[in-house]
């Protein structure tokens, strides 16, 4: 059996130039590999040419809009900033895919280039803002559009924070009063922007190294476009170092979307091997969501929904002997993360269904243990709810029913049945085209293939993939969330990734070739979307 530990004979060895041309070459006539291409190219196609409207097209349905063909945009050289840092991230990628192979990969090398892939995550989602038109980059956009109350209303609400536990104790009267984006959710994600802001605040040293960073320059001049900023958003600053924290906000965002390369590694080496997880690391680097939406706070439910499945996964794969101890810990941890990405958003509740048929089907053949898993993992995510309410009588419940009637006046202008299909469409176009063939591909050989033992040696993957396309199809056909899925379906996105990683190397003569194809066709359509749709506005 092939591993990192022992390499095929077509990885032990460095290939002549000639056979790995030839390589590239029958690559590129693969079904899999053609058929992503194609598709890719036809959308690429669909959104320059304008053939079709992007989302549900009617009065208060929602719809991508396209910019303005005459829309000034960027220099010529910055549009090659994404190219030339999606190549430079690649092609160390390959390197480090082929030490991996060879098994000179390990410890701290390992953990070396999973932290350079974060920061090549980061570079990304930084590069692919180039393309967007010169007046919409740079720190004074992001400001303008993390205090905006049209994008978002958190860092207007945490303006108002004096205390934290009076906000807590306040937050459902909070709640009522505040703009469409506070009442439909929890405290959590509001005191996430105090507590960076606060920081700023608190650190003059940091205030003063982030405003130079950001060009701002000082005095008049920050003032200036402090006054301007409140000028068209509509919230009042504080004071000009406000500015700086919501400018600190909107980068930190995204580098914490970033880390989730992290445990997306993880998890697919839990859950199949570690060649796997590299083509993981590879294909969550180009999602389009994951660097399209800058800067969305959705990249933070992100690191917190991959760390709940990592941790249930490892938690539930640790079946005796001195690791089910540990595995006890993590499947409790597991339920505490989860807590805390309801703390911050309630769309955690579909997540929290999937875990919990996940472990119901995981224990089918071990009813002994089954029950017990179940109670460490609620006794992990009412812990942390139960303290909220003893410590400051927050009670998440009367939240959750603010937000749900808040958030009912938008489901019911929206048309259900239009949206069953604009849901999935959307879903799939935003983790990428190429993803979702290879998920639905690798689905298909999942559950079909009786060869290689899967069914019997990976129950633990058998029982999340199940629970996640029951979760995914309940989610849908429900109708309760009828809007922009790209974000708000962020935090589901991670669990295909890993099968669409599983699909790409499945060839081990040319695992890491395809995977880096199938990356750049991604690449494309990330590039493409943000060149032809406005995402994140401000206004």
């Amino acid at each position: 059996m092939n591993s990192p530990l022992h390499p095929s004979p077509a990885t032990s060895h460095p290939l002549p130039l000639s056979a790995r041309v030839r390589r590239l070459v029958v690559c590129w006539r693969q079904p899999l590999v053609a058929t992503a291409w194609a598709v890719t190219l036809f959308f690429v196609m669909v959104v320059v040419k304008r053939w079709l409207p992007l989302g549900v097209p009617g009065e208060g349905q929602w719809v991508w809009a396209y910019r303005q063909p005459n829309h000034p945009v960027a220099p010529w050289f910055t549009l090659a900033l994404p190219l030339l840092a999606f190549v430079v991230i690649v092609t160390i990628w390959a390197y480090l895919w082929e030490q991996s192979e060879r098994g000179r990969l390990r410890g701290m090398g390992r953990w070396a280039a999973l932290l350079f892939f974060v920061g090549g995550a980061m570079a990304l989602r930084l590069t692919v803002q180039s393309v967007n038109p010169p007046q919409t980059q740079g720190a004074s956009y992001i400001a303008w559009t993390i205090v905006s109350r049209v994008s978002t209303t958190y860092f207007a609400d945490a303006l108002s924070i004096r205390s934290v536990p009076e906000f807590l104790r306040t937050f459902p009267e909070r709640q009522r009063q505040s703009d469409w984006h506070g009442q439909t959710h929890p405290p959590g994600t509001v005191l996430f922007f105090y507590l960076v802001n606060r920081a700023v605040h608190e650190s003059p040293g940091l205030a003063k190294v982030l405003t130079r960073l950001m060009g701002w320059g000082s005095g008049e001049a920050l003032s200036e476009l402090r006054e301007n900023v409140q000028n068209h958003t509509g919230v009042r600053l504080n004071d000009d170092t406000d500015l700086v924290g919501a400018a600190a906000v909107g980068y930190l965002l995204p580098l914490v979307g970033s880390v989730g390369i992290l445990p997306l590694f993880l998890l697919t080496r839990r859950l199949f091997d570690e060649r796997t997880a590299w083509a993981a690391v590879l294909l969550g680097l180009v999602v389009p969501s994951f660097n399209l939406f800058f800067p969305v706070v959705d990249q933070v439910y992100l690191v917190l929904a991959i760390a709940v499945v990592w941790l249930l996964a490892d938690g539930l794969g640790r079946q005796g002997g001195d690791t089910r101890r540990l595995g006890n810990w993590e499947i409790a941890a597991a339920g505490a993360v989860l807590a805390s990405g309801l703390f911050m958003t309630f769309a955690f509740l579909a997540l929290l269904f999937l875990c919990v048929l996940w472990i119901g089907i995981a224990s089918y053949r071990q009813r002994d243990v089954g029950l017990k898993w179940l109670v460490l993992f609620v006794v992990g995510l009412l812990l942390p709810l139960i303290m909220l309410y003893v410590l400051f009588g927050l009670n998440l419940l009367t939240v959750l029913n603010i937000a749900l009637t808040a958030h009912g006046g938008v489901t019911e202008r929206r048309w259900r049945g239009v949206w069953l299909v604009g849901n999935l469409i959307d879903f799939f176009v935003f983790i990428g085209l190429p993803i979702a063939l290879l998920f639905m591909v690798s689905c298909w050989q999942h559950f079909r293939w009786q060869g290689g033992g899967l069914r019997r040696a990976n129950m633990n993957a058998n029982a999340l993939l199940l629970s996640y396309l029951v979760t995914l199809l309940l989610l849908n056909v429900s109708g309760v969330v009828r809007g922009e899925v790209a974000r708000i379906w962020m935090f589901l996105m991670p669990v295909p990734l890993v099968w669409a990683a599983r699909a790409a190397v499945a060839d081990e003569s040319r695992g890491g070739l395809q995977a880096g194809i199938l990356c750049s066709a991604v690449w494309l359509q990330t590039f493409v979307l943000q060149r032809e749709v406005w995402f994140v506005r401000p206004w």
